[in-house]
């Protein structure tokens, strides 16, 4: 089993950064999701996705506030912003399989009806390799198909740092255990190590998003590292 996060100097595969790390969670997913939606159970599947440590970071609604994944032929394509939580998602899992509500946050719960369609679309998913996996410090026997001629596979982005900044700037930090890293100190490592010297967020900026979504986030640019 691979760690999710953290750990950059033990983790399986030479996954030695976040950028790594994150890139093979999500490679796995697309794995399940491509061997699912290849099979007979494609059109009486769902699979439900949420993250289960969302950290502290500085959301501009909340600071819990985290993406949900809701993957099947009846799932609509793009985002969906209405508002869900888990006991929204265990009451849909529970309408779908006919089951019984477990007590009363799920039975009062929304279900994930925004989130789904009634016009199927059986159209199956090719996953495709995040680039960096593909290359060192990756070990490469992680991902095998990586070295197969026309794999699908993306452009491996330039990392900031290496392996061994990583693991020097968090080998005081403890990933085995929850809640151990004083989050404020961490979120601002992941933001410099990802970002780099860009001005790191320490104020909202009041902006409403219900009333302008699309106006007020082609005004703003999220910073990104300069290779």
């Amino acid at each position: 089993m691979n760690d999710h996060f953290g750990d950059f100097s033990t983790n399986v595969g030479g996954l030695q950064s976040p950028t790594l790390e994150l890139a093979s969670n999500d490679h796995s997913i697309g794995l399940i999701v491509d061997a699912v939606s290849h099979s007979k159970y494609w059109k009486d599947t769902a699979i439900f996705i949420a993250e289960d440590d969302s950290q502290d970071g500085p959301d501009h609604v909340d600071s819990h506030r985290s993406i949900a994944w809701a993957i099947s032929a009846y799932s609509k394509p793009g985002v969906i912003h209405t508002f869900y939580n888990h006991p929204a998602m265990v009451r849909t899992i529970e309408d779908i399989l006919g089951a019984n509500y477990l007590g009363i946050n799920d039975a009062n719960a929304f279900a994930m009806d925004d989130a789904f369609t009634t016009n199927p679309n059986y159209q199956p998913y090719d996953a495709i390799i995040p680039g960096v996996l593909c290359q060192p410090p990756v070990h490469q026997d992680l991902v095998p198909k990586c070295f197969i001629p026309g794999a699908k596979k993306t452009p491996a982005v330039p990392a900031l740092h290496s392996g061994s900044w990583w693991m020097r700037n968090t080998k005081r930090m403890v990933f085995n255990a929850p809640d151990r890293n004083d989050p404020v100190a961490f979120n601002k490592l992941i933001w410099q190590g990802l970002v780099g010297d860009a001005p790191y967020p320490e104020a909202r900026t009041g902006e409403d998003f219900s009333l302008d979504r699309e106006n007020v986030l082609n005004t703003y640019r999220v910073p990104v590292a300069l290779q």
